[in-house]
């Protein structure tokens, strides 16, 4: 079963469930992370609950997609309360050789990092590099009582500065704070264990890079199990009410360096419709540095 949150011709979010080519908004759902903390509280399943919400009107994802209205599978209400980070690539990292703490940890930003479906993704003046890089993102809730859960798993764009990266240690992190782009639908299954399908740049409407991508979950950072374990054993991880998106890159090094007015189109198999986003100048000048003060 698929997720997604599309935006009604009114205005109104609906979430919608997809099997298959039919699609059905949910009823009685407000948005993806209310019924996943529903979820979460009641110690239940999302298919059990939807079941019991039940469905009502079918929807055309691919049609919305097209008119701009799929938005991204899930978001927080309170975008600082949704946790972005990832792991670093490693290509050999397995859950018996990446150490005793596992791969590397890197912060990507908060949910107002996040890139919806078609959305322009804004690199900044200052930025020598716009890499893309084809992941999947495993998304999480964490219960009132403060227990994480898995809710799936979506495709995702992340982009990252891969000449600052180069550079040094502090270069890695700042070089990791871009935009992260999520697919317009979020799968409730196990991650799978192949992982086949492209990425391609366009420039003009025409094609300048198209990577075959294939691999899977051994060729990821480390077992998804080790990726977990790591990520939420500090309590601060697991505060009640948060949303947190682990970024997996896919193994080799698949990355491709995009410019301005550029469009990435990423395809996975296993993880719904394509996931498309221009890329686009957000200029911030020498005259109008960042200014601190002192109180």
């Amino acid at each position: 079963m698929f997720l997604s949150q599309i935006r009604a011709e009114d205005g109104t979010l609906q979430v919608v469930a997809r099997e298959g080519t039919e699609a059905f908004v949910i009823c009685n759902c407000a948005s993806t992370y209310d019924l996943a903390r529903d979820c979460a509280n009641r110690g239940v399943t999302l298919k059990q609950r939807i079941a019991t919400l039940g469905l009502g009107a079918a929807v055309d994802v691919e049609g919305a997609l097209a008119q701009g209205r799929v938005l991204a599978p899930i978001h927080h209400p309170d975008p600082t309360q949704m946790y972005l980070s990832g792991v670093a690539l490693n290509d050999t990292a397995t859950d018996d050789n990446a150490g005793p703490f596992g791969p590397d940890w890197i912060y990507k930003g908060d949910g107002r990092a996040i890139g919806a479906p078609g959305m322009a993704l804004l690199v900044s003046d200052f930025a020598p590099d716009s890499g893309t890089g084809p992941s999947v993102a495993a998304v999480y809730i964490v219960s009132d009582s403060g227990t994480p859960f898995r809710i799936g798993f979506a495709m995702a764009n992340d982009f990252s500065d891969r000449i600052l990266t180069t550079q040094s240690h502090a270069a890695v992190v700042q070089g990791r704070l871009r935009p992260l782009a999520l697919g317009p639908e979020m799968v409730l299954a196990t991650l799978p264990e192949g992982i086949n399908g492209s990425l391609r740049l366009t420039r003009d409407a025409e094609a300048i890079t198209d990577i075959a991508i294939s691999t899977g979950r051994d060729n990821l950072e480390a077992a998804i199990a080790r990726l977990e374990r790591d990520h939420f054993a500090s309590d601060s991880l697991c505060q009640p009410g948060q949303l947190h998106i682990l970024v997996i890159a896919l193994a080799q090094g698949i990355t491709a360096s995009a410019s301005i007015g550029d469009t990435t189109i990423l395809t996975l198999s296993g993880f719904g419709l394509p996931l498309c986003n221009p890329l686009h100048h957000a200029p911030r000048g020498p005259d109008a540095p960042v200014q601190i003060n002192a109180l």
